[in-house]
């Protein structure tokens, strides 16, 4: 709803709680930037308020860090946290000193698709997703919050395409989760105020926006099925690796 008060300054704790628990909350810079901007190309803010706005959440989510990091206020303290990430964001973005698994260490897009379709589902389904995350930031009622979503997921994305080694899917959450949330924007296309609206025929813009409809849920109901039938499976063989290993037996 672009208003800068309260729940705007909330979200700058919440960034510094964020930084302070997971490095990864620094990327959020490009959704406030972003938000902060949109609120001047609408006149909602003028520059000096857009500038106070940012210092003010500057100042919350520097504090919000330090609260939860107090040791960041002891010298020596502060060194080892420093020393310790910069040591884990060595072994994150370069892969663990085992030269028989260099393969694995590979960066881009290509070597992290496997673990994206083992982890969140096959290529076509994530690139709907996206498709779908794209045309919720053209039409429908939601354009402002995907925009500053695909802000997020695309600078994060990046990131971990271009910078991380290790692959585990799990980074990839807190992509995933705003990416999918945008799952059912193009149910959101309505041929009587959006893109159908130039066809002659309404009953054929109607018959296309229930299509439309009908492939969303289609896709998400059948994918949603392959989930949870994987889901089980894991489930079922973690439930079995434990029972051998409180008993002794080797599979």
């Amino acid at each position: 709803r672009l208003k800068f008060g309260n729940h705007f300054f909330l979200a700058a704790v919440c960034a510094g709680l964020t930084v302070g628990t997971k490095v990864f909350g620094f990327f959020f810079f490009t959704v406030i930037g972003g938000y902060l901007a949109i609120g001047l190309i609408k006149n909602i803010l003028d520059i000096r308020k857009a500038i106070r706005a940012a210092l003010i959440f500057i100042l919350l989510m520097v504090a919000a860090i330090i609260v939860s990091n107090p040791m960041l206020l002891h010298k020596t303290s502060r060194q080892r946290i420093f020393e310790t990430q910069a040591k884990q964001s060595y072994e994150v973005t370069h892969g663990w000193d085992k030269p028989e698994e260099a393969d694995q260490y590979r960066k881009g897009i290509g070597a992290w698709l496997p673990y994206l379709e083992k982890g969140y589902g096959p290529v076509y389904f994530l690139g709907f997703v996206l498709l779908s995350m794209l045309v919720g930031c053209i039409w429908g009622e939601q354009t402002i919050f995907n925009r500053l979503a695909l802000g997020w997921v695309l600078t994060y994305g990046a990131y971990l395409f271009a910078a991380v080694a290790i692959k585990n899917d799990h980074y990839w959450l807190p992509v995933m989760v705003p990416l999918f949330s945008g799952v059912l924007n193009l149910s959101d296309v309505r041929y009587k105020n959006e893109w159908l609206t130039p066809l002659k025929n309404p009953k054929t813009a109607e018959l296309i926006s229930r299509l439309i409809v009908a492939v969303v849920i289609v896709s998400v109901v059948l994918q949603l099925a392959v989930n949870i039938t994987s889901d089980v499976a894991f489930y079922n063989n973690a439930m079995i690796a434990e029972f051998l290993l409180m008993h002794n037996i080797n599979p």
